[in-house]
């Protein structure tokens, strides 16, 4: 028995049975390299669209904006108001299903930070699924009428209509994306008790300027 197993590995040692065994230990790491490999970019993909996490950074941006904002417009004394949604995704990650608010309304009081939204719904889901900026205000000032406008409209239930801040009047969303043209990750949002605040080209133009450095601040998390 000792006899053929000498014998077996006498063969091995053989040049020629070296080389076989040599190219298939370097297959089978390689394989296992590559296989290593696959994960990693998996794993690094997937993370590109996970939830933002750094709500500090981002109320940081939020309360130098709004103050920008109202030096330049007088937001302040139109009522108006920021936060900032993160947008989730589906398993596929295709569609948005529902957006989540990062953090507390800067200006005025507002829904709490943490709470959820249906992609289906207002301009934040306009925004997170079309991935274009949306400028919007109320048709009616009579209440009944102005929450038939939401579900009509944009897309909300009877119920959540009712849960619908009354003393808004106008409406500006705009989406952050992780790349040039790739997935909207987030959605910047202002509304205000002013009807034609967002109407103004100069408004438009500052909340997208000061948008732009938020971009950097959330692409930066996505690239890392």
């Amino acid at each position: 028995m000792a006899g053929a197993a000498l014998a077996g590995w006498k063969s091995w040692g053989e040049p020629q049975y070296r080389f076989v065994l040599w190219t298939a230990i370097g297959l089978a790491v390689a394989a296992f390299l590559v296989g290593a490999f696959k994960t990693w970019r998996l794993r690094k993909k997937e993370k590109r669209y996970e939830p933002l996490n750094e709500p500090k950074d981002i109320a940081s941006w939020g309360q130098s904006t709004f103050k920008a904002l109202d030096e330049r417009h007088g937001i302040q004394e139109k009522g108006a108001r920021l936060t900032v949604y993160r947008v989730e995704y589906d398993s596929r990650r295709r569609d948005p299903v529902q957006l989540q608010q990062m953090i507390e309304y800067v200006g005025s009081s507002g829904g709490p930070a943490g709470r959820f939204v249906p992609a289906r719904c207002g301009a934040i889901g306009v925004c997170a699924r079309t991935g274009k900026a949306i400028s919007a205000k109320r048709e009616s000032n009579d209440l009944d009428d102005f929450r038939a406008e939401v579900v009509r409209q944009w897309g909300f239930t009877e119920h959540e209509a009712r849960q619908v801040s009354v003393d808004r009047y106008s409406f500006f969303a705009t989406p952050i994306t992780e790349s040039d043209g790739g997935y909207v990750v987030a959605v910047v949002f202002l509304d205000s008790r002013h009807p034609d605040l967002f109407e103004r080209e100069e408004v438009q133009e500052s909340i997208l300027e000061f948008c732009g450095f938020l971009t950097d601040l959330i692409r930066s998390c996505y690239a890392s």
